[in-house]
């Protein structure tokens, strides 16, 4: 049966994207888009076995309150799905739910695996739970008294039968420390504990322990680490059995209870076998360690423990030894071989008992399944070799210090940076080494780093040699080993060379540019005056002989505004078509003494280089000095009209000239015209790749279609 998972965003078209990603992989899907309805929705629909949630949900409430209320009533996985990856709000959703958060951009394959990992790891908990469960219920209903403390000695856990025998009450115990709860305790008793924080299994039969209110207690006991899932001690164990009770040490009869209900449901394995090899006994735990699916089967199938159960022979006849020479043995690791085939490595704990006078003895023991830390003790020893191969063969320099800034690792790549040997540098110092910091400096930097966890600058570096070299140094803090700095650090002093080379190279260059801009500006304007010399000649030759020049005036304006448009311009190289357009016809039509004349010019705001301007420029002025001529009625208002538009039937712009006077003459053909100003058209058309249309009536108009190519190129 598909589980079902509620997707909880308030983006109609995200929520939809998500549910059709995430329905691909046979999960059934519910969509809300507040807060609210995600609260109402996993209180009505049972079904619902994950939640999917955004942060932010608009009005209402977000994200990380819903949660809140969904985990106060529901055992659920709640997997943050959101646009935030900002510290302060992975630390929020941290605090609300460990079952991950994940960025919406990360793609199908995380989201997937984030979906994926939840679950495993919500079943994970909850068989936890289940055997947490079944341990606190050993130890409520075991008939003898058994203690659990952490690593310090306070109490965890404590049986019925310690509550009664000791004659405590549970409120006086749990989180308590032994010592503070039972001060009388003898100091046999405090080495005893101790020892077991230390890893060793003790124990004694018949002990007296008299209390402080005169009453003796003749006890049983064994005292045992108990182990975290790194290995390390987590605290220790302690069973114990109350002979008997009196006042006084006389009457005593000692009185002995059956361990049968605490042997079948420890939570660890417990065996009985002989030296010999048989195996006598095994409780559950035992037969769940081996693969088998009871006691009686484990038992059977290994007949032979040296032959069937060992993957070392070597490694039982080892244990045997130390059994024959000290009776115990701890905290001893082995390989077996389950029923399955499986091989798993197992932590032993046993006593020799019974001994004969052939030496023979039973083994009495337990064993704790420790295969997964094996295998991440293998795993982390296989990621340290790689992580260590990567970071002393990396080109980038590497060092790791301790918190009072002395070396404690360095790779090859630092060592040829910096000229000194590895013994040379493992325990200098930070300040011993930097050019620009003394030690009160160095002590500021690690602060800082404290507070923020890392930080990237660039500082001076000395070299064995005493030449100095710049790095730039990425420092992060890792709270392991009693705090330990990491840096990477990368030899920078000739890309900032180069950089400042650069750097000059540019400041050359812009001021080359600028005296190139200055020197064009400065043709620009001498082209201009030159330009408006010839025009003062072209008008003083025109007054003196009669003449009538004002062609040859208008076409030297034309190309004299240009480069007074480009003089006067920020942008050397182009200038604005539709300001040329004005000053060029406001210049031909003011020499035009006989009337005025209106400009509409709707020009698009468009530049053009000079190169494209002239030519253009050329052909409004034949245009208008025509229109001037010949192409004004004096019973109308004199209009001219010019624009420069996007063409759109075909790709490209449409430049329009019209006046609005009589018709243009039939008989003049543009294909084969007389006129010098006719031709001058036509030749700068094909000159910009352009093709001329004119209309004749009712007022002449002339069209040129240019492609868009030579307007922007």
């Amino acid at each position: 049966m598909s589980k079902k998972i509620l997707i909880v965003e308030d983006e109609a078209l995200i929520a939809m994207a998500t549910a059709r990603t995430i329905a691909k992989h046979d999960y059934k899907i519910k969509t809300v888009f507040n807060g609210e309805a995600a609260v109402a929705a996993v209180d009505e629909d049972t079904e619902i076995s994950l939640v999917l949630m955004d942060i932010d949900l608009g009005r209402g409430m977000d994200g990380t309150q819903a949660a809140e209320q969904i985990l106060e009533n529901h055992e659920i996985p709640v997997i943050f799905l959101t646009s935030h990856s900002e510290k302060e709000m992975v630390e929020k959703v941290r605090g609300i739910t460990r079952y991950g958060y994940v960025l919406k951009s990360s793609g199908e394959f995380v989201i997937m695996e984030a979906i994926h990992m939840a679950f495993e790891l919500f079943e994970s908990r909850r068989i936890v739970k289940e055997r947490e469960e079944l341990f606190r219920y050993i130890i409520e209903h075991n008939p003898n008294a058994i203690a659990v403390y952490d690593n310090t000695l306070h109490y965890m856990y404590v049986s019925r039968r310690y509550l009664k025998d000791y004659r405590v009450e549970i409120q006086d115990v749990i989180g308590k420390h032994h010592y503070e709860v039972f001060p009388d305790i003898p100091p046999k008793w405090r080495d005893v504990h101790q020892r077991a924080m230390m890893g060793e299994v003790l124990s004694g039969d018949n002990d007296v322990f008299e209390r402080l209110d005169g009453s003796v207690d003749y006890t049983r006991w064994e005292c045992r680490p108990w182990y975290n899932s790194d290995s390390s001690v987590g605290g220790i164990i302690i069973y114990s059995e109350v002979l008997n009770t009196v006042q006084s040490r006389e009457g005593m009869v000692p009185l002995e209870e059956p361990y049968r209900e605490l042997f079948e449901k420890a939570p660890v394995g417990i065996f009985l076998t002989s030296s010999s090899g048989e195996a006598l006994q095994v409780n559950w735990t035992m037969a769940d360690i081996l693969e088998a699916s009871s006691p009686r089967e484990a038992l059977s199938f290994f007949s032979d423990l040296e032959s069937g159960l060992y993957v070392r022979v070597e490694k039982r006849r080892e244990l045997l030894k130390v059994l024959e020479e000290s009776g115990r043995v701890d905290d001893f690791e082995l390989q077996v071989k389950t029923l399955k085939g499986n091989l798993r490595w197992l932590n032993i704990s046993a006593r020799a008992r019974d001994i004969q006078a052939d030496g023979s003895f039973l083994i009495h023991g337990s064993a704790q399944d420790i295969t997964r830390v094996k295998e991440a003790e293998k795993w982390l020893t296989r990621e340290r070799h790689y992580l260590s191969t990567i970071l002393h063969i990396s080109l980038d320099g590497f060092w790791v210090l301790d918190m009072e800034g002395r070396v404690i690792d360095v790779n090859d790549a630092y060592l040829a940076m910096s000229g000194y040997t590895r013994e040379e540098f493992l325990g200098m110092n930070i300040s011993d080494i930097d050019a620009d910091e003394d030690s009160e400096i160095t002590r500021e930097r690690i602060r800082r780093i404290l507070s923020v966890g890392s930080e990237h600058f660039q500082t001076n570096h000395r070299r064995r040699d005493g030449s100095i070299f710049t790095v730039d140094i990425s420092a992060s803090y890792i709270d392991s080993d009693g705090g330990r700095l990491v840096c990477f650090c990368r030899d920078v002093t000739e890309p900032l060379r180069a950089k400042n080379e650069m750097h000059n190279l540019n400041q050359e260059l812009q001021q080359t540019l600028e005296e190139r801009e200055f020197l064009v500006r400065e043709i620009n304007h001498r082209v201009k005056n030159n330009l408006q010399m010839i025009s003062s000649l072209v008008s003083l030759k025109e007054s003196s002989s009669g003449t009538n020049l004002s062609d040859i005036k208008g076409q030297i304006d034309a190309i004299r505004i240009v480069h007074e448009l480009l003089y006067q311009s920020s942008d050397l190289s182009s200038i604005s078509f539709r300001e040329y357009c004005s000053d060029l016809l406001g210049s031909i039509f003011n020499g035009f003494s006989g009337r005025e004349v209106k400009i509409l010019n709707t020009v698009d705001e468009i530049r053009l280089p000079a190169k494209m301007a002239i030519p253009l420029g050329l052909i409004v002025n034949e245009i208008a000095i025509n229109a001037v001529k010949y192409g004004f009625s004096d019973s109308v208002e004199a209009v001219f009209s010019i624009d420069l538009s996007p063409d759109g039937e075909q790709e490209g712009y449409l430049f329009s000239l019209e006046n609005n006077g009589p018709p243009f003459p039939e008989d003049i053909d543009l294909e084969n015209p007389e006129t010098l100003g006719l031709r001058l058209i036509s030749a700068l058309t094909d000159q910009i790749g352009g093709s001329l249309e004119l209309r004749k009536s009712p007022s002449p108009r002339f069209c040129i279609r240019i492609p868009r190519s030579s307007i922007t190129e």
